[in-house]
């Protein structure tokens, strides 16, 4: 969830098709039954499968996956959506370990991510990434 001063919106985050490497953002303000459609976050890289969360202001698109294209790719960086003046930035923050698969949450302030997997593994553990220290 997200809110600004129109309102409180429930934000979600989906491949716009099974093939493409457009991630749609959605918001849904139910105080008036609006629905607000972000920047798609085409202008980077596919991050299918990536785990998402929100901050503050800011909507994270944690590592995630590139597949279709040559090499498969597996990402460790993270992106941001500023979203009241939606706005994507590339490369905010990195994980560790480069996953997709992975589950995120906003905990204590900082978005955490939950296992994933690589391309040889299964990961069980946890990262977290603080975005005023960008770590």
């Amino acid at each position: 969830m997200w809110s600004d001063a129109t309102g409180t919106y429930i934000v979600n985050a989906t491949p716009d098709g099974a093939s493409t490497n457009v991630l749609k953002i959605y918001a849904y303000r139910p105080s008036d039954n609006s629905l607000w459609y972000g920047t798609d976050l085409s202008p980077y890289t596919d991050h299918r499968w990536g785990a998402v969360t929100i901050v503050g202001n800011n909507l994270y698109v944690i590592g995630g996956y590139r597949q279709y294209l040559s090499p498969n790719v597996v990402y460790g960086n993270t992106l941001r959506d500023v979203l009241s003046t939606d706005t994507w930035n590339q490369g905010v923050g990195a994980l560790n370990v480069a996953r997709y698969s992975a589950k995120a949450v906003t905990f204590n302030g900082e978005a955490v991510v939950l296992g994933g997997e690589t391309v040889v593994k299964e990961l069980r553990d946890v990262e977290a990434y603080n975005e005023t220290t960008h770590t």
